[in-house]
């Protein structure tokens, strides 16, 4: 009896999302340190080079991370090499592209090229993490987690501390510590035999880009969905309200983040239990939601300076929103693992 309900216990308290929670608090925690040193203007600034980056990421990416956990699932690791070339050759074409939108229409260029290049390393992470989160490795999926905002979190807050707070300065350490992961995790913790190119590689790129391609339009409805409103704020209100609207969007995806991480990790045990763990992680989200939403103004005002009290609120309803996104991440990985991407991309093409 003792041994079923320890292995029931190992089941439901599942480390990665705790991994993916305890990262995002340190990311938050680096946001904490930018909003007192930059003035309303210099984060709604970073805000805007964040969502522009992180929608160009969409065509760095191409939508392979989403392909590796579905091959991570199902155990094959044949298709990984020349789905890890695509992207590599995606990224270098989206990094150009974006270099020449932001010579020609923006004063920020070198703030976004630095982030750009950061955001295509910690891609690779991404990929890598989602591959080994299909195969239930949690010692690789945790670290993959764990190495790039832990390692980033020690140089800003050095930065924070002993250089001038200036942008470009935070910037750089972000990507310098991005480089180094990905180095260290390329030479001694991913089983390299993944990523070997294999004999026919070439007819096989072709296969992976037809095979991909749904992924992509996925994966950029996905992201367009998360990040438009950022957009839609800056062009009607200013840069201010963008970092107001970014204040409050950072810590509801704390929340979100633990909820969407704790059902991709525990995905093949909900298929198995009927969906039974998936009501488990509703009730739970539900009693979160009642704490945060009580919690909330406290939250935001320990978190923020008192210029982002008009962030506490919007954090407060955003929150209700919780529940939904991770039911719906659930269906879409469901359809994923299914072959059904093109639902997917449906859907969300209807939802936008």
């Amino acid at each position: 009896m003792g041994f079923k309900f320890a292995g029931r216990a190992r089941k439901i308290i599942n480390p990665i999302p705790f991994a993916e929670l305890s990262v995002k608090f340190s990311s938050l925690f680096v946001v904490m340190m930018l909003s007192r040193v930059l003035s309303l203007e210099g984060m709604g600034v970073y805000a805007y080079i964040v969502s522009l980056v992180m929608l160009s990421s969409v065509f760095m990416d191409f939508g392979g991370s989403q392909k590796a956990y579905v091959l991570g699932l199902r155990g094959e690791s044949n298709g990984v090499a020349p789905l890890f070339m695509l992207r590599g050759f995606s990224s270098m074409i989206a990094l150009f592209f974006l270099a020449s939108y932001e010579y020609v229409a923006s004063e920020y260029v070198l703030e976004v090229l630095t982030y750009s290049f950061t955001v295509a390393l910690v891609s690779v992470l991404a990929f890598l993490k989602m591959y080994y989160r299909g195969r239930s490795d949690k010692v690789r999926d945790a670290f993959f987690v764990l190495c790039d905002p832990v390692f980033r979190l020690i140089v800003v807050g050095a930065i924070f501390l002993f250089l001038d707070a200036k942008l470009l300065w935070f910037l750089l350490g972000m990507l310098c510590v991005s480089f180094t992961c990905v180095l260290f995790a390329l030479n001694f913790i991913v089983d390299v035999k993944v990523l070997y190119l294999q004999s026919g590689i070439f007819k096989r790129f072709k296969l992976t880009l037809y095979e991909l391609t749904p992924y992509f339009f996925y994966y950029g409805l996905f992201v367009f969905f998360q990040r438009m409103d950022l957009f839609f704020v800056k062009g009607e209100q200013g840069v201010k309200d963008v970092a107001i609207y970014f204040g409050a969007f950072n810590l509801y995806s704390v929340v979100d983040l633990f909820f969407c991480s704790w059902v991709s990790s525990a995905l093949p045990e909900i298929i198995k239990t009927g969906r039974a763990m998936l009501g488990f992680i509703f009730v739970v989200s539900l009693v979160s939601i009642g704490l945060i939403y009580f919690l909330s103004g406290w939250v935001f005002f320990f978190v923020y300076p008192e210029s982002y009290s008009a962030g506490a609120k919007l954090f407060s309803f955003m929150v209700f929103c919780i529940p939904f996104h991770f039911m719906s991440y659930y269906f879409i990985l469901r359809n994923n693992l299914e072959g059904k991407v093109l639902n997917n991309v449906f859907c969300l093409a209807v939802a936008v």
